[in-house]
């Protein structure tokens, strides 16, 4: 029975990961790629990211409550709500609902997670870079860490908040927007880091974070051995990254 049920989650890993990026990803002058060390062979974490239009790079990043199968689930529930809004945009080539997005997107994942009763809920990060303009339009829900900015050798959270996904039912996310520099790098983590960052204060781990990334390189690579994900064997919670550069 545990041999058949290591199978079936060894399987459900593989179709976990068929419905994520095969890597990393470039357009113009930018470049998207991630990571995802699970704590259990299913994963509540889910990263996705796509060009489209030739003009738009729209990604998202998110972290479901609790671990193993049931969270794995709304994972590919996730996938499939926003596949289905991002199909239909591009199918009808709506610049204007692409110019505005993700407006709106957050509001309509919440309604559908709520309507499955799930008992699941989410924290999330969604956004829109405009390849032409270099403006980076995102939401935030709930997401700790922050997203970090990293340009000149500084590396800052970015501001922006909002509640969980799947909660509240009439809840309201704003967006936040920001023109790019030339050169920068945008990162999301998902909670898992601070298990493995110094500190007994959320501040002091933060402090500690940022100071970490102002002295790394700037690849996937370089990140996972800066902050040692490497070197957990069996993390106590999914370690996910996801990194946006452009011009380095």
């Amino acid at each position: 029975s545990l041999r058949h049920l290591e199978r079936d989650q060894k399987a459900g890993r593989e179709v976990q990961k068929s419905l994520m990026p095969e890597g990393p990803l470039s357009f113009r002058n930018y470049e998207i790629s991630y990571s995802i060390t699970p704590s259990l062979y299913l994963s509540g974490d889910f990263v996705s990211y796509n060009f489209v239009l030739d003009r738009y790079l729209l990604f998202y990043f998110a972290d479901v409550s609790g671990h193993g199968a049931s969270s794995a689930f709304v994972t590919v529930l996730l996938r499939f709500i926003i596949g289905r809004i991002i199909r239909r945009h591009t199918l009808e080539k709506d610049y204007s609902a692409l110019a505005q997005a993700p407006e709106g997107l957050v509001e309509s994942i919440n309604q559908q997670i709520l309507s499955a009763g799930l008992d699941k809920h989410l924290t999330l990060v969604a956004g829109s870079l405009d390849t032409e303009t270099r403006q980076l339009r995102y939401v935030m829900g709930a997401q700790q860490p922050s997203p970090i900015m990293i340009t000149d050798g500084r590396a800052q959270f970015l501001s922006g908040k909002g509640k969980p996904v799947g909660i509240f039912e009439d809840a309201a996310w704003a967006v936040e927007q920001i023109y790019l520099p030339e050169q920068f790098a945008f990162i999301l983590l998902s909670d898992g880091i601070y298990d493995l960052l110094p500190g007994e204060q959320l501040k002091d781990k933060e402090a500690k974070l940022l100071a970490a990334l102002e002295d790394s390189l700037v690849s996937i690579e370089s990140l996972r051995e800066t902050l040692n994900i490497d070197s957990v064997t069996e993390p106590r919670d999914d370690i996910s990254l996801l990194l946006l550069v452009g011009g380095l």
